[in-house]
């Protein structure tokens, strides 16, 4: 349908404003939720790691690292499996963090 990006992101902007019913305040809504769930937590993790690997800072600096990872993996996996449910591939999911950056730009 698309044949290149720029195509595909003119699209998709036209029709996922549309999706929302044209209601700005509810698509703002959705992608700062977005954000916040899907998005924080990635750049958390970097950010504490990186923290971490500068200045070992004990077991909290570790246990966040640990829990903040298991939090970006159950995400992903449930996107995966909400992918598999529509029929589409679940390995789908592994650029969901891409597909993110565009969808909240």
């Amino acid at each position: 349908m698309y044949r290149t990006f720029d195509e595909m992101w003119q699209g998709w902007t036209k029709n996922l404003y549309l999706l929302y019913g044209g209601d700005r305040s509810r698509m703002l809504k959705e992608v700062a939720s977005l954000w916040l769930l899907d998005a924080l937590p990635y750049v958390v993790f970097v950010a504490s790691a990186t923290w971490f690997a500068l200045a070992p800072t004990g077991y909290a600096g570790i246990l966040l690292a640990v829990g903040l990872f298991v939090l970006t993996l159950d995400r992903e996996w449930s996107y995966g499996q909400a992918l598999a449910r529509l029929g589409f591939d679940p390995a789908l999911a592994n650029y969901q963090p891409v597909a993110l950056l565009c969808w909240g730009r």
